[in-house]
């Protein structure tokens, strides 16, 4: 056995202990070892078309069965549609291109400005693609 080692000497006047860097309590910022952001904080790109997200979708009337009721704007009108205290504005306001119900007539004037209407009622009034014009396109064979 060998004698105790002396202590460490007196740190210099002016200073509090042993002279280490200064280093903040915590872990601090911890980088993967890819580089980059770490997959906790990485944000998903695909998230909208996953299938759990279209399930829980609210849907609503397709392209082509709205392009079928924009041929018959008639039914839609105001004192045709039957009341329904459940819908908005009694189910008297109907935007036929997006088959919503509004309050009032003044909210669906302002709701034909937006461009989503606009949107929507471009995409209706296309002529929609029917089966046939699928199994042209993919080289089927077809008499006409």
């Amino acid at each position: 056995g060998g004698a105790p080692l002396p202590p460490p000497p007196p740190p210099p006047e002016g200073s509090a202990g042993p002279a280490a860097p200064h280093v903040a309590m915590g872990k601090g910022h911890k980088q993967s070892k890819q580089g980059g952001l770490s997959t906790k904080t990485r944000k998903k790109s695909n998230k909208n078309s996953r299938a759990s997200h279209i399930a829980r979708k609210i849907r609503t009337k397709d392209i082509d069965q709205v392009h079928d009721d924009l041929k018959e704007p008639d039914k839609f009108l105001a004192g045709v549609l039957e009341k329904d205290e459940d819908l908005p504005g009694m189910g008297q306001f109907y935007c036929i291109a997006c088959s919503r119900f509004f309050q009032t007539a003044a909210v669906k004037v302002a709701h034909e400005k937006s461009k989503l209407h606009k949107r929507r009622l471009q995409k209706a009034s296309d002529i929609p693609h029917s089966q046939l014009d699928a199994e042209l396109a993919a080289g089927m064979t077809h008499d006409r």
